[in-house]
Order: C-alpha cells, then structure tokens, then sequence
C-alpha cells in the first residue's frame, strides 16, 4: 500500500478484532486491532474513496493493519480457531 492516506475521519471501537499476517516461514501471526478507522484514501486512478481499515499498534503509534506486505486478513476472536498456529505478532 502506497502512502496515499488523505485523512482519518473518524476511529471506531474493535473490539476481539485481530489482523493476520502470513509468516515467511508458514502459518501466520496476529496483531490486536486498536479500532477501526474511516479514511479517505486515493485509489490507483486518483479518485478519493473513503474506505474502513483495521488499526494496529506499532511500536511507534498505530498505522494500518494493511500497510504490511505480509497482511492478510482481518479475523474475529470467535474465528480464531481457524488460526490455531497463528502465534501474537
């Protein structure tokens, strides 16, 4: 994802929400959202779009869960059992 971020509109609770990230090595991690955010991003053609996107902790701040080349999904701590291997980022 390019740094095309224009603004976060609003931020919204996300509460038993992780991100999963694929591992090099096989199966995934995953990381607590912080909440879910409303941004307006510009697409490939230019066009502002707003769009929802999971927040997550870094160490610096939180940064969207999908600015990570390895993002792969969001998932809900119900559906975790789907994940077992997936370890905490």
């Amino acid at each position: 994802m390019t740094d095309d971020l224009i603004a976060i509109k609003q931020i919204l609770p996300a509460e038993g929400w992780y991100a999963l990230y694929e591992q090099k090595s096989g199966g995934y991690c995953k990381s607590l959202l912080s909440c879910w955010a409303l941004v307006q991003r510009k697409d490939p053609s230019g066009k502002v779009r707003d769009m929802v996107e999971g927040m997550a902790s870094v160490e610096y701040g939180i940064e969207s869960a999908e600015a990570s080349d390895n993002f792969d999904g969001y998932c809900h701590e119900s559906e975790l059992d789907h994940y077992p291997e997936a370890k905490d980022a």
